[in-house]
């Protein structure tokens, strides 16, 4: 390793310690540059699509594996029949300014904001004690007809690639005005820039104005094969994404060996289906006694406490 090389080194270490792990802790960066060593003054960094890299960080769970999905009778049906979950890109969440909320306070571009959400698929989820927050059955699940889906993740996070679980963090602007500012003192101090894209996470945070939401998300991300000359994040090429993504369910599998490739992603399970206070469609239950005969259904503890007009 030459003079330079070193330098760039040292500076990419304190640039992790001091900049990036207070928002994002990880234990790898990807670097690349161009040119001589001697003249630059700049490099690109590149967070990984390893889960495992993050294991550090606020944003991977992996103390629990249990949560609830709230969902109305038409998606559930769905769920049911076809033996999977979907995860649909963010522009197609309530929230008009998901993935801007964070993007827009860090200053990026808003046309490369819109094509990278589009390339972030995602599973909203909750931790399993907000089944008993009466709100979340009204807002989603039928207001209090349809089913709440115990989900359980069977493997291990840490194999996972492109996909990370994490709880929202909701108006918490503070992290992420603070990484901007020492990124810019950082790069005053030593004449030396870091082009790097948080765009990976920051599909986690969210306007204040959705707290009631108590969610856990699970995202999925599309990465099209990055050019290793380029500076520059390559952007999704929106017209060719599917709409959603599937996760088979895993009930009635058999796989004593599971492949490695097959960890890269979650394995998720119907543990249990409680059903709303106000269920009423027994062509669901029917439907769930005959393709899930291991999974338990239950009744919601708010069942004749919220009447539905």
């Amino acid at each position: 390793m030459n003079k330079e090389d070193n330098k760039f080194e040292i500076l990419k270490s304190l640039f992790q310690e001091e900049v990036l792990n207070p928002i994002i802790k990880t234990n790898h960066l990807n670097s690349r540059f161009l040119g001589n060593a001697e003249n630059r003054n700049y490099t690109s960094l590149s967070l990984c699509s390893c889960n495992k890299h993050y294991k550090e960080s606020d944003y991977y769970i992996d103390q629990e594996n249990t949560f609830i999905h709230f969902s109305s009778i038409k998606k559930a049906q769905s769920i049911l029949e076809h033996g999977e979950i979907r995860l649909y890109h963010l522009s197609h969440q309530n929230d008009n300014r998901e993935y801007r909320f964070a993007a827009e306070i860090l200053g990026e571009n808003p046309r490369a904001c819109d094509k990278l959400r589009r390339g972030m698929y995602s599973l909203s989820m909750c931790k399993t004690e907000i089944e008993n927050d009466l709100t979340l059955w009204r807002l989603y699940a039928d207001n209090t007809k349809g089913i709440g889906f115990i989900f359980r993740i069977t493997n291990n996070p840490i194999f996972w690639m492109h996909y990370h679980l994490s709880k929202i963090y909701y108006g918490e602007i503070d992290k992420l005005n603070i990484y901007k500012k020492s990124k810019t003192d950082f790069e005053k101090k030593y004449k030396f820039r870091f082009n790097l894209g948080l765009h990976r996470f920051l599909g986690f945070h969210k306007s204040d104005d959705f707290s009631v939401e108590k969610e856990v998300r699970l995202i999925y991300i599309h990465e099209e094969t990055t050019n290793p000359f380029s500076f520059f994040p390559t952007l999704v090429d929106t017209n060719n994404l599917p709409e959603y993504v599937s996760i088979k369910l895993n009930n009635n599998l058999y796989s004593p060996k599971t492949k490695i490739c097959e960890l890269r992603k979650p394995i998720i399970e119907i543990k249990e289906i409680v059903l709303g206070p106000n269920f009423k469609n027994e062509a669901i239950v029917e439907l769930i006694q005959e393709k899930y005969q291991n999974v338990s259904i239950r009744k919601s503890k708010f069942e004749g406490s919220y009447k539905v007009k």
